[in-house]
């Protein structure tokens, strides 16, 4: 039996891939392309299997190929591509979901985890100065949140109807070296990236903007262990993450590396950055390791990238 990640080649799929290869999980990474080249060696121990989640019967002929009984559905368009192209952001997000959810319906599956988002909720403002829970109602804002919530509502309707086993995760925006999607992650990202090998930053939010951000490792886990775990009790957990405010982050990063060269901005950050989590972190006890290492990690994975010698914390 073995365990399936669509979207396995992607920033977080790459990591859930390698963190059940290291548990001794028979594993099959599902994506369009193969994973980056440093990334290659692991498919040794695991599969590829070339699919697109559109296509239902890709989906089947892998399940049943494979003998999958669980699946990680990462597989998603992300901002600001979903916005810019709402038909097939639509059509892969929700469709694209919706044939998971449908073959895990058809073939039995014991479980599927399929990535949320707290663009569910909006705007932190309409929650004012107090952290979010599951149970609060959402009001999206864009595509991709829109998305989601049609993923969520429609894993309630497979549980109710045909008694699937279905946990969604609303993630907060990932931090990570290599990050390219998303609607701030990636110039929150050049903010570690970029100083880390030398080059000068220039951030436009302002560095008073609060901000909420989980690693791509602690990401990566948390789908893993939501995946593995027995005794779930919630349909779907929130991450929660570090809520820090951007300026506070270049500062973590002048402590590693002081000559860097960071420049402000005035803009906002639209978006949450008052979550509670602790559902998730009591359901898989797993606790979020201090931003400062998680910062140095990102650090030391620009500068191996660039052949420079890591950083000692």
């Amino acid at each position: 039996m073995s365990i399936m990640v669509t979207g396995g080649s992607g920033f977080i799929g790459v990591r859930v891939v390698r963190k059940l290869l290291e548990r001794g999980e028979k594993v099959v990474c599902f994506d369009v392309s193969p994973p980056r080249s440093q990334f290659h060696s692991m498919l040794e121990r695991g599969t590829f299997y070339r699919g697109d989640v559109t296509q239902i019967t890709q989906l089947l002929e892998a399940t049943k190929t494979f003998d999958v009984r669980r699946v990680i559905h990462l597989a998603a368009m992300v901002p600001p591509e979903t916005e810019d192209k709402p038909h097939p952001a639509m059509y892969l997000n929700i469709q694209g979901t919706n044939n998971v959810f449908e073959v895990a319906r058809w073939a039995g599956l014991e479980r599927v985890v399929y990535a949320s988002s707290l663009a569910y909720y909006g705007l932190q403002e309409n929650f004012g100065l107090r952290a979010v829970n599951e149970d609060d109602r959402p009001n999206p804002i864009n595509i991709y949140g829109m998305t989601k919530l049609a993923n969520e509502f429609a894993a309630r309707k497979y549980t109710e109807r045909c008694g699937l086993d279905l946990r969604g995760i609303r993630i907060c925006p990932t931090l990570g070296h290599g990050r390219t999607a998303g609607p701030a992650g990636p110039v929150i990202g050049l903010l570690i990236s970029y100083p880390a090998v030398g080059k000068p930053i220039d951030i436009p939010f302002s560095a008073a903007q609060p901000y909420l951000m989980i690693h791509v490792e602690d990401a990566a886990e948390i789908f893993v262990r939501v995946a593995l775990a027995d005794g779930l009790r919630h349909p779907v957990y929130n991450t929660g993450g570090y809520q820090i405010r951007i300026g506070d982050i270049a500062e973590l990063v002048k402590e590693f590396i002081p000559d860097a060269r960071i420049t402000m901005g005035s803009r906002p950050a639209p978006g949450m950055y008052l979550v509670e989590n602790s559902r998730l972190m009591t359901d898989v006890d797993y606790v979020l390791p201090p931003l400062r290492v998680r910062i140095l990690d990102h650090i030391n994975e620009a500068r191996s990238e660039a052949g420079l010698q890591p950083i000692k914390g």
